[in-house]
């Protein structure tokens, strides 16, 4: 299949960038030179963006000068003769030439599969990746940023800041959680990585669905990847933390009237919930990547996702290190690229174990060395009451900040009532 240049609206595309300044605005923004087959045309779009970088009027005789012995003069001036023909306003000739552009990369991106398959020794993964990129550029998201003055951004800045001053309940910089403790100390920001780590037993499930289900309450849209636990699992125990009531009597239907009707209540909560859930069993790194990208294009809202956990993402095992270290920085790039803030949880080894004090340390991290450099924020639970039963910290679970790229380390409290999946804030402590 071949697509013919079609002349005829290339050449009104540049019209409309001649007449309308709106127009030419839009379409230096819009296109580039490769979208024009026609070369004449190509050329000339080219030094209209050049002239209008250079602040010179992009008309007639700048650009028939700039083109001259390159572009014939008469070539140009048919293009200006449009005018008396061409009446559709300019956004809808912009629109369908947009559309044929997409069909001819749609196309080429084919023939690249052809090709790319075609090779027995292909990675079918970096092929699907490679064309899960190109389509999403196609589509507007994930294409980098441009640069911003100082000046504009300081603007910004200062506006945010008093917005803050004046506020008077001083909600937290970043996503709020509904835990004060957490919400002043730790700022879930758009573009960070997040590790949530801690032994087996500890909560970390728990907590970030208590997570999950303060933010949505405060209307903050979120995704959740559980590998291990199915999604009717994952709502049996967001419910249990909103109605409080044990989590295996809900599972088993086993209720009094009572629970039964603030189970009822939770239902009709969490029904408004801006939640995903993906419980793929078997996911490798690229599937993780492409399946947010496409929630992200479907709901630009996302805000944070969570993914539960590391060490059960599908990887290269005789090169652990490595895998890891490409997992860790590949979803430090995606919550840049896409504007969210990616909370991955993580396994501890058995070190900690070994220790009188059992509190995690950042060398207990498997792959701790790629994790500490990636991650922006790192965060231990840890409940001392499962090594030592006759601790005198019975019901608590500390929440350990071991790294925190812009703010302060240190530990809080929280009760946990594991019946319900709940984790409640207790007062705080801080090493600033």
């Amino acid at each position: 299949m071949q697509f013919k240049a079609d002349r005829e609206i290339e050449r009104i595309i540049l019209y409309h960038m001649f007449t309308h300044s709106e127009a030419l605005m839009d379409g230096i923004e819009q296109f580039i030179a490769d979208d024009f087959l026609v070369e004449q045309n190509k050329k000339i779009f080219r030094v209209m963006v050049e002239l209008e970088q250079e602040g010179v009027a992009v008309d007639l005789v700048n650009v028939t000068a700039r083109l001259f012995q390159i572009v014939n003069a008469v070539y140009i001036t048919e293009i200006f003769d449009l005018r008396d023909y061409v009446y559709t306003e300019y956004k809808q000739h912009f629109k369908l030439f947009k559309m044929r552009n997409t069909k001819i990369k749609l196309f080429r991106i084919s023939q690249g599969i052809q090709k790319q398959v075609a090779d027995p020794e292909a990675d079918l993964d970096a092929v699907m990746s490679s064309v899960e990129d190109e389509l999403l550029k196609m589509s507007g998201v994930a294409q980098g940023k441009n640069f911003e003055s100082l000046c504009d951004l300081s603007l910004q800045y200062y506006d945010t800041i008093m917005e803050r001053v004046k506020s008077p309940d001083k909600r937290p910089a970043g996503l709020p959680t509904d835990f004060p403790a957490f919400d002043r100390v730790v700022s879930l920001t758009p573009g960070d990585l997040v590790i949530l780590a801690g032994r087996p037993s500890m909560g970390k499930t728990a907590f970030y669905l208590n997570l999950m289900t303060n933010l949505a309450k405060n209307n903050i849209e979120s995704a959740a990847f559980s590998i291990e636990m199915s999604n009717n699992q994952l709502q049996n125990r967001i419910a249990a933390s909103l109605c409080e009531v044990d989590s295996k009597a809900i599972e088993k239907g086993v209720m009094n009237e009572r629970e039964l009707q603030r189970f009822q209540n939770a239902m009709s909560e969490m029904h408004m919930l801006p939640i995903h859930l993906n419980d793929s069993a078997s996911l490798t790194f690229f599937d993780l990547r492409r399946k947010v990208r496409r929630l992200k294009i479907k709901h630009p809202a996302l805000k944070i996702v969570f993914i539960d956990y590391l060490q059960i993402l599908q990887y290269d095992m005789s090169q652990e290190y490595a895998s890891l270290c490409e997992i860790t920085s590949g979803l430090k790039n995606l919550a840049r690229d896409l504007d969210v803030v990616v909370v991955l949880l993580s396994q501890l080894n058995r070190e900690c174990e070994s220790r009188k004090d059992k509190r995690p340390l950042m060398s207990d991290l498997r792959g701790s060395g790629s994790i500490e450099q990636d991650a922006d924020v790192v965060i231990f639970l840890y409940r001392d009451e499962y090594y030592y039963p006759k601790t005198k910290d019975p019901g608590i679970a500390e929440c350990i900040v071991a790294k925190n790229r812009m703010g302060a380390t240190g530990f809080h409290k929280y009760e946990f009532k594991g019946k319900f999946s709940k984790f409640i804030d207790l007062e705080s402590r801080y090493n600033y």
